[in-house]
């Protein structure tokens, strides 16, 4: 079961296929501003939609191209041509929260920044990335590991450089 659950989480917080044209990485990389417009903004994704998740693109003009971003990664409103988080709300409300912990706004972006937002996620329960460090949840604690389901299946149960190995 394990191995069909974690390629959904991925593809739904990051659009299959399109991590390389800038959707944020599970690793927190290429995080930020989408592009409005741009090839990942306007191709069809396996996104929630808003009205799924109980959020909406913000109050500026024209927010429809947001529309997917904002459920996805919490980029609801635009500002100079791209989509970019303005609220806590916003970022509480998308699927980067609940699977990767990133629930607070930061400079236009959603991040992790509270350890309890990350032991809620599924990044804890999976990998065992249960503590926030430099905006992203990681692995510091061996008994976070060895609660994650990468322990059992992987024995992946001891940290090493944020993750957790065998």
């Amino acid at each position: 079961m394990h191995r069909l659950l974690f390629p959904f989480l991925v593809c739904s917080v990051v659009a299959c296929g399109e991590g390389a044209r800038g959707q944020a990485a599970p690793d927190g990389s290429a995080r930020g501003r989408v592009a409005v417009g741009s090839a990942s903004a306007a191709a069809p994704t396996a996104a929630v939609p808003s009205a799924a998740v109980g959020i909406q693109a913000g109050e500026g003009t024209d927010t429809e191209p947001c529309l997917v971003h904002c459920a996805q990664r919490g980029l609801c409103d635009r500002k100079d041509g791209q989509c970019v988080a303005t609220t806590e709300q916003h970022c509480r409300a998308s699927r980067a929260c609940l699977d990767w912990g990133a629930c607070m706004e930061r400079a236009g972006d959603c991040v992790a920044t509270r350890d309890e937002d990350c032991q809620a996620a599924w990044v804890c329960k999976l990998s065992g990335k249960c503590s926030a460090r430099d905006g992203v949840c990681r692995a510091t604690r061996d008994r976070d590991c060895k609660k994650s389901t990468a322990c059992r299946f992987k024995r992946r149960c001891r940290v090493r450089k944020g993750r957790c190995t065998r």
